[in-house]
């Protein structure tokens, strides 16, 4: 059974027909949308807050949240009586069941530990892989979610995403996620260029009490407008500037919003976040947390985690993905999305380096110092010559030996996106990645890609290097 495509007149009912319904499980929420004011959107989520001297000397965002809103009580359909049969490509979200990780409750919140989050990992490719009918599935990243047990300092618990609907990338932002990712993977590299990427979540309860409270709601994608409902909005986090959208409140009387109550641990919500392939009824979801109306003091509270993942089909009828040349990264601005004129190192200081990506900041946590320990702090340029290469690796050990320094979120887009079941293949793409010398601290950034290529190999060829590798990084 497939899902009913829904009409314009039927798009345009109001919410209030489904009062009359017998159905309790239906929510009511107030959702912010944003509002088109001739002003694009913009939000500093960072760990260390600007100061009031550089939100002052900034030409736009003096806030840290920018941009017009407008808030709608909202009805949040239950989507098990509503919309039972929804799917991926129709309205951009389904529900998955009868299968979950092998993780314990408490190991989803040891994530920062290696093995668990390698088994995590590859456990869900596997999984996705099937289900999707993918070729192949890079998962990269993670969330925990857990407000009682948040670490806004760190990272590896958050609380809810609420309020505010929302995508967590763009085309833009996810295609030069796709070319990083295949870039810095010889196993992926093979399907670069070739037919379709999707950019999906699965989202999915840790706990064995099932969710009542705070539940993720998804929107039909058939139910918004194109393109006017699509705000691009820009995201600053430590180290990042990503691209994602909002949603405008011109339309929001069509939008039918959906969740799925008392989600169990065996039950996956997945929902897109952007496909390549253009024919597709439905290509993202925007998705927002929405607490129960019948929640208490005493509910507890949501346990969850989102998985990220790009699932490949280089076999696809239509090759829909992107080339470094149609991406055009060459052009993309480096300064913050400020003009190139305008000093964005002094007005943004508390960003740090220019890094465009999640990715890149990925990369940039494998050679950025201050994460790592006292004694690697001063490296050496030996210069670019033969007798030079024995000390690089030596540096690039070192830094293999301080994995476990590394934030949890670069820890698991290295064992996500290098990750390959080959033992040389997972040491070729370290070696690789880190001779690009990304956060420019190995004295290897400004060498010709002849001489990292030396260093790359003299580095598979250690005995030393591989032994840190299986260690440190794609323990066993």
């Amino acid at each position: 059974m497939t899902c009913r495509h829904l009409n314009r007149t039927e798009k345009g009912l109001e919410m209030t027909q489904d009062k009359t319904k017998n159905d309790s499980r239906d929510l009511l929420a107030e959702l912010a949308y944003n509002v088109q004011d001739m002003t694009r959107p913009w939000s500093y989520v960072l760990s260390t807050p600007r100061s009031e001297s550089e939100k002052a000397a900034h030409p736009i965002h003096k806030v840290d949240h920018g941009g017009s809103m407008k808030t709608v009580k909202t009805r949040i359909h239950d989507a098990r009586q509503s919309l039972p049969c929804a799917k991926l490509d129709e309205c951009g979200f389904e529900l998955s069941q009868g299968w979950k990780p092998s993780l314990t409750h408490e190991e989803y919140y040891k994530l920062h530990e290696p093995k668990l989050v390698g088994k995590l990992y590859e456990e869900v490719r596997e999984y996705m892989k099937t289900k999707l009918g993918a070729t192949d599935v890079i998962v990269f990243n993670h969330q925990v979610r857990n407000e009682a047990r948040a670490d806004t300092a760190g990272g590896a618990v958050a609380g809810y995403a609420t309020s505010q609907p929302h995508t967590d990338s763009t085309t833009l932002s996810t295609d030069q996620m796709y070319l990083s990712l295949l870039e810095g993977n010889s196993e992926y590299a093979r399907y670069k260029g070739k037919g379709r990427y999707m950019y999906v979540h699965m989202w999915k309860n840790i706990s064995d009490i099932p969710i009542q409270n705070n539940h993720l709601a998804v929107l039909d994608d058939r139910t918004t407008v194109k393109p006017d409902d699509y705000i691009e909005k820009d995201l600053f986090m430590d180290g990042y500037h990503l691209v994602l959208y909002g949603l405008n409140y011109r339309h929001h009387k069509l939008h039918k919003w959906y969740y799925y109550p008392a989600m169990k641990n065996d039950e996956m919500l997945l929902f897109k976040q952007v496909d390549s392939d253009h024919t597709k009824e439905s290509r993202t979801c925007f998705h927002v947390s929405v607490p129960d109306n019948e929640a208490t003091d005493d509910t507890p509270p949501r346990e969850s985690i989102e998985i990220r993942c790009i699932a490949l089909f280089p076999d696809a009828e239509l090759d829909t993905v992107p080339t470094k040349e149609i991406a055009c990264g060459e052009l993309m601005n480096k300064n913050r999305g400020m003009p190139e004129s305008i000093d964005g190192v002094s007005v943004l200081s508390a960003l740090g380096r220019t890094i465009s990506s999640l990715f890149e900041r990925a990369r940039y946590f494998l050679t950025d110092p201050s994460w790592l320990p006292g004694g690697l702090l001063l490296f050496k340029d030996y210069g670019e010559n033969d007798q030079a290469i024995s000390n690089y690796v030596s540096t690039l050990i070192q830094g293999v030996e301080a994995f476990e320094k590394y934030p949890a979120n670069g820890q698991a887009y290295i064992l996500g996106s290098l990750y390959s079941p080959d033992e040389d293949t997972r040491n070729e793409n370290l070696a690789k990645l880190l001779v690009k010398d990304d956060g420019k601290t190995l004295n290897l950034h400004d060498k010709s890609d002849e001489f990292k290529q030396k260093v790359a190999q003299a580095c598979c060829d250690s005995m030393e290097y591989r032994a840190a590798v299986s260690k440190h990084v794609f323990t066993s």
